[in-house]
């Protein structure tokens, strides 16, 4: 897998090569605006370009939520996945969180029905048992995007340069978790990029 990141790609976010089968892969990125033109770019990238390569499809767009509702359940009403803002904002995952978010949902539909009153309030339980589990996730995640967006290509350059570094590694080996970031982004922000503090929003 290839990632690639910069302003003249993507600001404040990344790239990506994904081999598949039979010589394809999945290119994409995510993108604060204009992300066709940012897609052309990158495919027109010299270690891309050079390859030969082809789109077999028209490329996707679809937006991505970077923050959650202010709230979640209504008379009625539960909102669940991306619609709810349920999303990995450091990667743009949000199967595995919206899984987590459904489950509580279908335990608190379930005795809401067995009780008859689907009401907000009775609803009301799910906000907070889902905000519990991933609410400072998602906000590191979109802190954590904003600190990226304000990073220039030479402290960025640096920053790659700085994670080959020990205390770098040490913490990501250390809070290595595929879908929970928070632990990581806080324990470097707090450690050895506590030098970024300035830069925070």
């Amino acid at each position: 897998m290839e990632v690639y990141v910069g302003h003249e790609i993507t600001p404040g976010s990344f790239g990506w090569v994904v081999p598949t089968v039979d010589g394809r892969a999945r290119v994409g990125l995510t993108a604060y605006d204009r992300p066709l033109d940012r897609l052309a770019r990158l495919l027109d990238h010299p270690r891309i370009r050079g390859r030969n390569c082809r789109l077999t499809g028209r490329p996707v767009v679809a937006p991505l939520p970077l923050g959650v509702l202010p709230r979640t359940v209504a008379d009625r009403i539960l909102a669940v996945g991306e619609a709810a803002g349920q999303v990995k904002t450091t990667t743009g995952g949000g199967v595995y969180y919206g899984l987590l978010a459904a489950d509580i949902a279908v335990e608190v539909l379930t005795r809401a029905l067995a009780e008859d009153n689907l009401s907000a309030e009775s609803l009301a339980e799910y906000d907070r048992r889902w905000r519990s589990l991933l609410g400072r996730e998602i906000e590191v995640g979109v802190r954590f995007r904003q600190l990226a967006r304000r990073v220039d290509d030479a402290t960025l350059a640096f920053l790659i340069d700085l994670a080959n570094r020990d205390g770098i590694k040490r913490a990501i080996q250390s809070h290595r978790l595929f879908d929970w970031h928070a632990p990581l982004l806080s324990a470097l922000l707090d450690g050895p990029l506590s030098l970024l503090r300035t830069l925070r929003v």
